[in-house]
């Protein structure tokens, strides 16, 4: 992008933006290395949620498919506690799917991604506003 940089009349007042600017790209700099430890988390995380919810679901199925089959009795009742046990962890794991799955994981490498062009153009700001100071 084009800087209105010949406004700048003073190394001075270049030294004043381009301490704005390494601050920004300080903040950026930040963000985009939480958003690289998030992504990384996720990429391990995201399969393995997957992986658990789909094993209680199938065990739920098993269940569904079993439950109805045995007499009333001890038995019957430990496979109801353990049925409930299972609906419980697939509804947590639902939760987890939503905030580290598949999903999540997109979003912050889409972030990492914005914040990485961020960073390019502050850079060449910084070039452009240290290029103008050299020239006053």
């Amino acid at each position: 992008m084009n800087y209105s940089l010949n406004q700048l009349g003073s190394a001075a007042e270049c030294d004043e933006v381009l301490a704005a600017a390494q601050k920004e790209r300080a903040i950026l700099t930040n963000r985009r290395q939480n958003r690289e430890f998030e992504s990384g988390n996720l990429a391990t995380t995201a399969p393995q949620v997957q992986a658990e919810l789909t094993t209680i679901t199938a065990q739920l199925t098993g269940l569904a498919t079993m439950l109805p089959t045995l007499p009333e009795g001890p038995a019957k009742d430990k496979w109801l506690t353990e049925k409930e046990r299972l609906e419980y962890q697939q509804k947590v794991l639902n939760r987890r799917v939503g905030s580290n799955g598949i999903l999540a994981l997109l979003g912050r490498e889409l972030d990492l991604a914005r914040l990485n062009a961020e960073l390019a153009e502050v850079d060449a700001f910084i070039a452009a506003v240290q290029a103008r100071k050299a020239a006053l």
